[in-house]
């Protein structure tokens, strides 16, 4: 009998084992705050749930603060007419002996915390798997390419506002297997020909959680959508803007129709109006990215002292070029890449300006998401 009970108390604790997992979660808070309050020797109390709401824990794990790994400061930039924007951290942390649940969302509870947005943060990493073998390469997404040691969007990014609740399809945003179908499901549409991204995502960028960046075939893809805009949400996605090296690198090879871009039979450059994404099929690079030639101007990371000239590229290319000179009255200018549907011989897998505003939102503006692998 005593053997018996034994076995079965050895058999619940593998089965235990088995169902509980270590779970990687980020909480965005005050960085002020934090800073001011959060002392070393002071206990976080992070606690998970299984639904939006955040009423009833299923794992609750106390932490120190200087156990707490600080991955990410963003020192906002404030646009013009804006409020100064605050400092953000992220709290990034293991925690370890989870219940497998599919939804997870998280709150951090202690002196400092200070949660910026909503108090209950969806967390889309869901259980952490075993690590690969040393040096095992990551993955690009199915609506990626590689790039050199870069997964680029194939498409240009179309803009989607999903509620917390939906927290297996932000998860499948994220990881990049979301399906056009689960988007039409739960989401709805921003910036599809319309500035609406509204108060949720104001063109400065604060505030802007809820809404994603996503690389998908077949819809129309975000514009009047300011640098910021832009910025915040290829973070919701997991993601950055592009840095212009990395933009340029994953063009090379693009079609360049000139005054023949109709956007069918090669790129959208000479129709005046946006395309659909993906829907010229030839407009592909070396790598596999479409649309980088025409449809929409693409905002990139790089800001520059801001341009007073276009000298163009000289017999190199007929694409723009506007970087140069340097104002030294004006602020910053930001930098678009590719030309739009409208700009027919100066569109070109060379084509760059940089005389934007950070806050400017036209509507040939767009952008696409990546990340490093």
């Amino acid at each position: 009998m005593l053997a018996t009970r034994l076995l079965l108390l050895v058999l619940m604790c593998v089965a235990w084992a088995a169902e509980a997992r270590d779970v990687p979660v980020r909480y965005t808070v005050d960085a002020k705050e934090l800073g001011r309050e959060a002392v070393a020797g002071t206990s976080l109390s992070f606690e998970l749930f299984a639904e939006p709401s955040c009423a009833t824990p299923v794992h609750q794990q106390l932490v120190l603060v200087e156990d707490v790994a600080i991955m990410q400061r963003l020192n906002l930039v404030r646009a013009r007419g804006a409020n100064t924007p605050q400092e953000t951290t992220e709290l990034n942390h293991v925690l370890t002996g989870v219940p497998d649940t599919e939804a997870l969302y998280l709150r951090v509870v202690g002196k400092g915390v200070v949660p910026l947005g909503v108090s209950c943060q969806v967390q889309a990493s869901g259980v952490q798997g075993p690590a690969g073998p040393p040096g095992a390469p990551v993955t690009c997404g199915p609506n990626q390419a590689e790039s050199g040691p870069t997964c680029v969007d194939r498409y240009e990014a179309s803009i989607w506002k999903i509620d917390p609740q939906h927290a297996t399809v932000i998860a499948k945003v994220r990881d990049g297997t979301v399906t056009l179908q689960d988007l039409q499901a739960v989401a709805s549409q921003r910036g599809a020909g319309i500035d609406d991204y509204g108060s949720e995502c104001p063109d400065s960028g604060n505030g802007c959680v809820d809404l994603y960046a996503v690389s998908i075939a077949g819809v129309v893809p975000a514009t009047s959508v300011t640098w910021f805009q832009a910025s915040a949400t290829c973070r919701n996605s997991g993601q950055r803007l592009l840095t212009n090296a990395e933009w340029q690198a994953a063009a090379l090879g693009t079609p360049d129709p000139g005054l023949a871009g109709d956007g069918v039979s090669t790129c959208n450059a000479n129709t005046f109006a946006t395309a659909s994404t993906g829907s010229a099929p030839t407009c592909i690079s070396d790598v596999g990215v479409s649309d980088m030639v025409g449809n929409v101007w693409e905002w990139v990371a790089d800001w520059h002292p801001r341009a007073t000239a276009c000298p163009g590229w000289g017999g190199f290319a007929d694409d723009i070029m506007c970087l140069g000179g340097a104002s030294t009255t004006l602020g910053p200018g930001t930098t678009v890449r590719g030309g739009a549907a409208n700009d027919g011989t100066i569109a070109g897998v060379f084509a760059l300006t940089a005389y934007d505003d950070a806050d400017d939102h036209f509507g040939n503006r767009g952008f696409r998401c990546g990340h490093s692998k």
